[in-house]
């Protein structure tokens, strides 16, 4: 019955306490049948649940005119139902839209949400279908999904509803034509070039005709697969929280004695917690290491260790850049990545005392320019009253300096090598002697 649409959208937002009353709703208006049909039912919904009703419209420009007369219908329907109307045109990338489209409409329902007044509930309604959902459950399967993924779309997440969720495609345009509703049409969605519109006007159909009803049974297993999800949700939450130590990371013990569907869940869930997203293999790979030990990143910044019964997860250290400055000679201080560096010439060995000594070389030993830096990799000297050639890390080693600090020391170099070292000296070639008769004295202090 093409009044349906109500009563099933209606139902959907009291099973999952969609929109409570005196909300602020953000609707999601792309001018489509489905957008259309949503945004005239929460108008019929308005006065009896005490919404304010914001529609958004995210204008692509995909398709030139088109794009703009979509923006236009929107904006003329929301005058004629007294909707605040807010649009956004944004500029996307040659490839990848599909997925840039989507992060910038998000990010245009975010942007108005953060300018309600403080305190204002709300919630972002968009207009997805059971249709979609169906859709994408078919696509979830063909990649070889978890139950997480064949759940499909959400009918909420966070702030976000989808009062539309149980409906079909069908009823949604039967209940725009019983309402005489105009709606503007995406020519692109009639190309079989995008891989969710080859799954509608390819896959689906077939389905229907084989089975009449397929999308009514498909919103059944939605709802079987949800509860089996809530569920292994909530059983990972107890595992977590009961394998969590005070003392930082979680016992590997308590972790491998939970079933393995809870467990790679809790292991998810750890890794998502500190914003980072993986995928099936790397949370297989983590599942493993619980029995191995070991260590492995799972982002640039982050790595998950194993070790001593404990999972902990950690920053990486920031690695310091490499650079490298020439000194343009004047006795003085200057100021380099940092650090401020004092140099002075001293013409009289007889100024130097034994304190000064470490922090001197002899100027006139220097091959070619000079320059500033901190360490490279192969970096070696042969340190003052040192026993030979030796790597940086070792004499770092021998001068007990913690790895956290050595790619921050001030390296003096010349054109044949190392010639000075912040908290060590300089090199044999240019220890101070009997014949020195400049001396170049540094003093570093950071900024």
């Amino acid at each position: 019955m093409p009044e349906s649409l109500a009563s099933v959208a209606a139902q959907t937002c009291e099973r999952y306490a969609m929109l409570p009353p005196n909300c602020t709703v953000i609707a999601g208006f792309s001018g489509g049948a489905d957008s259309t049909a949503l945004l005239h039912w929460l108008c019929l919904m308005r006065e009896q649940m005490r919404l304010r009703i914001i529609a958004v419209h995210v204008n692509h420009q995909l398709r030139g005119e088109a794009s703009d007369a979509d923006e236009a219908f929107c904006k003329s329907v929301c005058a004629d139902w007294n909707i605040d109307f807010f649009a956004k045109r944004v500029d996307l990338p040659k490839t990848g839209t599909e997925e840039a489209g989507r992060n910038a409409r998000y990010a245009a329902f975010a942007a108005v949400a953060h300018n309600l007044s403080a305190g204002t509930n709300h919630r972002v309604a968009l207009a997805h279908t059971l249709s979609d959902r169906t859709e994408t459950l078919l696509f979830q399967l063909g990649r070889g999904s978890a139950l997480r993924g064949m759940c499909s779309i959400p009918p909420v997440r966070g702030d976000i509803v989808r009062p539309l969720i149980n409906c079909t495609r069908e009823q949604v345009e039967a209940y725009c034509a019983l309402r005489q509703l105009p709606y503007r049409t995406d020519a692109s969605n009639a190309s079989a070039d995008y891989t969710r519109n080859a799954l509608r006007l390819g896959v689906v159909p077939q389905l229907k005709a084989i089975l009449p009803r397929f999308e009514e049974s498909v919103r059944k297993t939605f709802h079987a697969l949800e509860a089996d999800e809530q569920c292994l949700a909530a059983l990972a939450a107890d595992c977590e929280q009961s394998a969590r130590l005070r003392e930082g990371g979680w016992d590997i013990r308590r972790l491998l004695r939970a079933h393995e569907a809870v467990r790679v869940r809790v292991l998810r869930g750890i890794v998502e917690e500190h914003g980072v997203r993986v995928d099936a293999r790397k949370i297989e790979v983590l599942g493993k290491m619980l029995q191995t030990g070991g260590e492995i990143a799972v982002s640039r910044d982050r790595s998950i260790k194993m070790n001593g019964g404990v999972m902990t997860i950690a920053e990486k250290k920031a690695v310091m850049a490499h650079w490298c400055t020439p000194i343009i000679w004047a006795a003085g201080q200057k100021e380099y990545v940092n650090h401020v560096i004092h140099l002075n010439i001293i013409e009289n060995l007889h100024n130097i005392t034994k304190e000064h000594l470490p922090k001197c070389l002899d100027y006139d030993t220097i091959i070619g320019d000079i320059f500033v830096s901190n360490r490279r990799k192969g970096d070696a000297m042969h340190l003052c009253k040192g026993a030979g050639t030796k790597e940086f890390k070792k004499l770092c080693h021998e001068h007990a300096i913690p790895p956290e600090s050595r790619n921050s020391l001030v390296i003096l170099r010349d054109n044949l090598g190392l010639v000075w070292v912040q908290g060590m000296g300089c090199a044999d070639r240019c220890k101070i002697t009997e014949r020195t008769k400049n001396i170049l004295q540094i003093n570093v202090t950071r900024t």
